[in-house]
């Protein structure tokens, strides 16, 4: 689970950095994804003990993050995550597309 969270969370970063974000926001995900990947516990079992206050009096994770790694932990979803990966297809479908000039004259048989 904690690397499933971590790795959509370095995923949102790279999408971030490809987008020309500022590298603050890029470092905060990576952060939050280390630190995810370093906990001992679950972070199912930390959220279910102690709530998203556990998450963010956790270095590197702030409320905003921590409130993305909970959804992220009980959804398996982020919308950011999902706006990122949308907006990337389109611009992977043009880079695959070829294009052929028209014809100058059309002719018919």
């Amino acid at each position: 689970m904690n690397s499933d969270v971590a790795l959509r969370l370095d995923e949102v970063a790279d999408l971030l950095a490809a987008r020309g974000a500022g590298p603050r926001r890029v470092a905060a995900y990576r952060r939050g994804a280390q630190a995810v990947r370093m906990l001992r516990q679950p972070i199912t079992t930390i959220l279910r003990a102690e709530g998203l206050d556990a998450l963010i009096r956790m270095p590197s994770i702030g409320e905003k993050l921590a409130r993305a790694v909970r959804r992220l932990a009980v959804t398996g979803r982020l919308p950011i995550l999902d706006r990122l990966r949308a907006m990337e297809r389109p611009a992977q479908r043009l880079e695959n597309t070829v294009v052929r000039p028209w014809p100058s004259k059309v002719t018919t048989s």
